[in-house]
Parts: structure tokens; C-alpha cells; sequence
């Protein structure tokens, strides 16, 4: 019998060197509506989606290269294309253990860099 055995989260795609320990991504989509009367009474009528985005949260241990920027590579394999920005990336070094670090930002699957 064969067993495989992953270490990791393995949506990342970076993970050579490093260890995924938490990944969360929220697709998430704004919704807009129009309100009129129907019957005497103040309803929505029309509703329309806009502004979709991923918000994504990372944390790990191990190697890495990240920075927070503009137009960044998230390392998701579940986020492509659009823009993507890491607000947020924090690295800690300790004496005797793997390096932690997390980051977290948006992916704007329809917007483009300036």
C-alpha cells in the first residue's frame, strides 16, 4: 500500500522550502440594487453584482520571497490574472527555528496595473 503524505497547503505555489501552515481566500462580489414601488410598496426591483475580488490571508514558516507591493504574485494557485495587491507582510526570524512568516492582500480579477 502507498501512502502519500503532504506537508503543507498545497494551493500555494511556492511551497518548495517553506511550509503553508494557513490559507484563507474570500471571493467576494458587491451588490448594488435599485428600489421602486410595486403594489404601494418600496421593493428592490433590479440588483446587479460589481466590484468582485479575492481577499487572501497566508501564513507560514520556512523560505520565502514576498513583499508587500503593487501587482504582485500572491503564489495561489486558486487566484490568477487581474491585479493583485499584498497590503501586508510580516516576517519573523527566530534563533534556532524555521523563519514565520504571513501576508495577506486583494486580487482584483478584471483590474489591471497603472
Amino acid at each position: 500500500m502507498i501512502t502519500t503524505l503532504e506537508h503543507g497547503v498545497t494551493v500555494h505555489s511556492d511551497a518548495e522550502g517553506s511550509i503553508i501552515q494557513n490559507l484563507d481566500v474570500d471571493h467576494k462580489v458587491d451588490e448594488s440594487t435599485l428600489e421602486g414601488m410595486v403594489d404601494g410598496r418600496t421593493q428592490v426591483v433590479r440588483a446587479w453584482q460589481y466590484k468582485e475580488r479575492y481577499e487572501f490571508s497566508v501564513t507560514g514558516s520556512g523560505d520565502v520571497t514576498m513583499s508587500a507591493s503593487e501587482d504582485a504574485d500572491a503564489q495561489i494557485t486558486l487566484i490568477s490574472g487581474g491585479l493583485t495587491d499584498i497590503n501586508s507582510f510580516k516576517y519573523s526570524q527566530k534563533l534556532g527555528a524555521a523563519s514565520e512568516w504571513t501576508y495577506s492582500g486583494n486580487n482584483w480579477p478584471h483590474g489591471t496595473a497603472n
